[in-house]
C-alpha cells in the first residue's frame, strides 16, 4: 500500500507541472497536499513523507523541456486517474 501511496504521489506530482503547462485544470491540485498528509499517516509514515514524493515529483519534470509535453495525451492520460480515482473510491466503500 505504500507504494501504491507513493507511486500516486509522484503522479500527481508530474500531472501538476502538466496540467500548470497545458492550461488544464480538471483536478484542484490545492486539495492533493491535505490528501497526501493524510495518506502518510495511513501507511504510518511522516506526514509530509508523500508531501515530498509529490514535490520532487514535480521539480524532476520542471528539469524536463517542457514544450515537448503532449497536451492531449496528459488530458488522456488526467481522465484515467480520475476513472482509477473514482474506482477506488467505490471499492473502498464497498469494503466498508
Amino acid at each position: 500500500m505504500a507504494n501504491m501511496f507513493r507511486g500516486w504521489a509522484r503522479v500527481y506530482g508530474m500531472l501538476r507541472v502538466a496540467h500548470t503547462q497545458c492550461g488544464i485544470n480538471s483536478i484542484n491540485f490545492d486539495l492533493v497536499p491535505s490528501s497526501l498528509r493524510v495518506q502518510s499517516t495511513v501507511i504510518l509514515h511522516d506526514p509530509d513523507a508523500l508531501l515530498l514524493e509529490y514535490i520532487e515529483a514535480s521539480e524532476g519534470v520542471l528539469e524536463q523541456d517542457l514544450d515537448d509535453i503532449d497536451c492531449d495525451a496528459i488530458q488522456s492520460f488526467t481522465a484515467t486517474v480520475q476513472r482509477i480515482m473514482i474506482e477506488m473510491k467505490r471499492a473502498s466503500e464497498n469494503m466498508r
